[in-house]
């Protein structure tokens, strides 16, 4: 199967207008790895009378699964067009009373009464780049009691070292055909500094995934994403780069990999040239997050 690589501009920060097409919450609700293991947290953890906050409530999925556990009552907040169907969604399922919808960013709403759990789907493709980190901070402080839960609770930055052929063959290699006759090989290089989205199963995994950064959702998010692993290689391959993901601790024992669920992709970081590892070569990966919000990475692949 060809890879579908997708241009992906490596930052701790995403556009939240893509959240507002309802084809992309029709594909979290199809994503039943996601959906339902978020599910079984919010099942095991909302008590009767809770009150619980959703914040990028979307399509209302995650809210309506706290009231049918017993929530009081749910605030959900969402800052698109998504959000503005969320009452007619909750008073259609017999909920009016024990929802509010509140259109707007976190940041910006208030409650009457502080919530006892915080739900934030708000995970990008490696966990934190859809700012979960800086929204639930805030919630913390401003939304939550003292001791809310946090859904997630901890989102743990992973990544391995692969060989991805499609890579080489598909974007490198079609610079290097000389198109129209002409050479166009100085793109080789640009190519290979650009990061892209793209599934687990199109590269080849070298190594076990590592955790690079570990976050508790809720604390003061530190002022730079700082990270490094180490791996060591599982056998003889060739290695072009790095697929980057994430592990959210959902709370009750029960974790999501994003790997696993076709909501996210993987960022996969191209490595400068292939390379020729042996088995149990020691790789590494350094990632670090500059002053103009991109995110620098180095790498011995």
């Amino acid at each position: 199967m060809t890879a579908r690589f997708l241009s992906y501009p490596l930052r701790l920060s995403t556009r939240f207008e893509t959240f507002a097409s309802t084809p992309v919450h029709m594909e979290m609700l199809r994503d039943a790895t996601r959906s339902l293991t978020f599910q079984r947290a919010i099942s095991a953890l909302v008590k009767p009378g809770m009150r619980v906050v959703d914040i990028g409530a979307g399509s209302g999925i995650l809210g309506l699964w706290a009231l049918t556990a017993g929530a009081a009552h749910v605030d959900a907040i969402d800052a698109t067009d998504v959000g503005a169907t969320l009452t007619q969604t909750f008073a259609a399922n017999g909920f009016s009373g024990r929802a509010t919808a509140h259109i707007g960013h976190s940041g910006s709403v208030t409650l009457s009464e502080p919530a006892d759990i915080v739900i934030a789907e708000v995970l990008g493709h490696f966990g934190i780049d859809e700012g979960v980190l800086a929204t639930c901070a805030d919630a913390k402080q401003r939304l939550a009691k003292p001791n809310a839960l946090f859904i997630p609770g901890r989102v743990d930055v992973v990544a391995w070292p692969v060989w991805v052929p499609d890579f080489e063959n598909d974007l490198v290699g079609f610079w290097q055909q000389k198109p129209y006759t002409y050479d166009l090989a100085a793109m080789v290089e640009l190519t290979r500094r650009m990061t892209y989205a793209c599934n687990e199963h199109d590269g080849q995994r070298l190594a076990r995934s590592a955790v690079l950064a570990s976050y508790v959702v809720g604390a003061p998010p530190p002022p730079r994403f700082l990270a490094r692993a180490t791996f060591t290689t599982d056998f003889k391959s060739e290695c072009n780069g790095f697929f980057l993901s994430f592990v959210a601790d959902l709370g009750a024992g029960i974790t999501l990999e994003g790997w696993r669920a076709h909501s996210w992709k993987t960022v996969f970081l191209p490595a400068p040239r292939v390379t020729s590892v042996a088995k149990g070569a020691t790789l590494t990966l350094e990632i670090s997050e500059e002053s103009d919000g991109a995110v620098r990475y180095s790498s011995t692949c």
